[in-house]
């Protein structure tokens, strides 16, 4: 899966929970960093993790302060 594909997919909640390990999120998050820079790679990545837990099902297990500590 490409770096625009395997976005996608983790934005619209279409990637499955169980294709989405640390590594994944490791991925995601220098991704989107890199694409937005800090400010708004932040934002990208706070709101995206919060609605792909959501969309999973996960929503009571995200946590804002542990995700924004460990960008």
């Amino acid at each position: 899966m490409t770096d625009d594909e395997f976005l996608h997919a983790f934005t619209t909640a279409t990637l499955a929970n169980e294709q989405f390990h640390h590594r994944d999120h490791l991925r995601m998050t220098w991704l989107m960093l890199r694409r937005l820079g800090l400010e708004a790679g932040t934002e990208a990545i706070v709101s995206g993790i919060e609605h792909f837990a959501s969309a999973h099902g996960h929503g009571p297990k995200y946590h804002e302060t542990m995700t924004r500590f460990w960008i």
